[in-house]
């Protein structure tokens, strides 16, 4: 493994030296930096210098890891846990961006965190209404607008008909929007934010089983709200 490694440093170090481009690499390195970056780690050692050295052979820079301290956990009864992925950046393309985080957040499928870099944030207007297609995704609505559809009484021509329950079909799916769906970023912030504190229990003790059936569903809920905060970008 220590060989391996070693030929990745390598590696790495040759595709560095092809460009004097600003770049960024980011991965598992299967390697931790600091003792305080693996669970019961006792004390400093080669394998930690070396990464270190490695990054400042190639002018990189590892950025703090927000989300908590270990992004991997893994083995029997997740006892394992350390801080494998990283981000690292050199400077020049550091100075493109105005404020570079990395953050994990809450393991969906693997005994790895996703580690979510950000290089400042962004604005923009407010949209006019539209059909939002994560609706869809919520059960019972298309029984719902049909319900409201065939309530509206409307007298006139047809297309007049159609316009004006356009209108209140409108105003109905605007108020049930906000009564039932709510804000969609905020859901899935608050579900994010409950995760991370059942992750956050898991990185000191194990779970209990009571604990694990409490942070599956908290895993649900943020799915749910990601996936439709996902398909409301579409």
């Amino acid at each position: 493994m220590g060989s391996k490694k070693e030929d990745f440093w390598e590696e790495l170090g040759a595709i560095c030296g092809l460009w004097d481009d600003p770049w960024c690499i980011g991965g598992d390195f299967n390697a931790v930096r600091f003792p305080e970056e693996r669970r019961n780690a006792p004390r400093l050692i080669a394998e930690m210098r070396r990464f270190s050295e490695v990054i400042r052979e190639l002018g990189l820079r590892d950025f703090p890891l927000a989300g908590g301290p270990f992004p991997w956990i893994g083995g029997l009864n997740s006892q394992a846990a350390s801080r494998l992925d990283h981000f690292l950046i050199s400077d020049q393309w550091e100075d493109h961006f105005s404020a570079i985080t990395q953050s994990a957040i809450p393991r969906l499928v693997s005994g790895h965190s996703p580690i979510v870099l950000e290089t400042g944030g962004f604005s923009s207007g407010k949209n006019p209404f539209c059909f939002e297609n994560m609706w869809l995704k919520i059960d019972g609505l298309k029984d719902l607008v049909r319900s409201w559809w065939n309530g509206y009484s409307v007298e006139g021509y047809n297309s007049h008909c159609i316009v004006e329950k356009l209108k209140a079909l409108k105003k109905d799916l605007k108020n049930w929007n906000k009564e039932v769906v709510g804000n969609v970023s905020f859901n899935r912030a608050e579900a994010f934010s409950r995760l991370q504190r059942w992750e956050a229990k898991e990185n000191e003790n194990s779970l209990t089983p009571g604990d694990v059936e409490a942070k599956n569903l908290a895993l649900e809920d943020y799915k749910k709200w990601a996936l439709l905060e996902e398909t409301s970008w579409r």
